[in-house]
């Protein structure tokens, strides 16, 4: 996988990321410089966010780990098409947001951090979702709820 992080695999960068289009999956390297002033999420808390089955926010299928230390993470290869409100499921975009809540999460930059595909919208880059591990039964209800 590591022979696909070159300039000709490359399909864009952002503010946290490069991003490389690798099979059907992108590998997302974190910046050595961050270009924002938004935190990062911790390495716990990606762990955590890799374990998780959502609808429609995209969590990571693999961390990329170099001397213990995460640098990046892959996910699911996205083709964006034009906005479609009848394809938005608000019930499942709800369910999402309780089981992040209930795992300790509170989401961070989800204003332009979507994508509209065929069938669906998908809530992408939560590597800015702040991670609170606890089993405290009110703080994580009162994290996003």
């Amino acid at each position: 996988m590591i022979e696909y992080i070159n300039n000709e695999s490359k399909i864009g960068e952002g503010k946290e990321v490069s991003v490389y289009k690798y099979k059907d999956e992108v590998i997302k390297i974190f910046h050595q410089d961050r270009k924002t002033t938004i935190k990062r999420i911790s390495d716990e808390g990606l762990e955590k966010l890799s374990e998780l089955s959502l609808n429609c926010f995209i969590t990571p299928n693999n961390l990329i780990v170099i001397d213990d230390k995460i640098i990046g993470y892959t996910e699911d290869y996205l083709d964006e098409l034009d906005i479609n409100f009848d394809n938005i499921d608000y019930d499942k975009i709800k369910d999402d947001i309780y089981t992040l809540s209930n795992n300790g999460f509170s989401i961070e930059d989800l204003f332009y951090n979507y994508i509209f595909t065929i069938d669906k919208l998908y809530f992408t880059d939560l590597t800015s979702y702040n991670y609170i591990n606890t089993d405290v039964s009110f703080l994580k209800q009162q994290i996003l709820i």
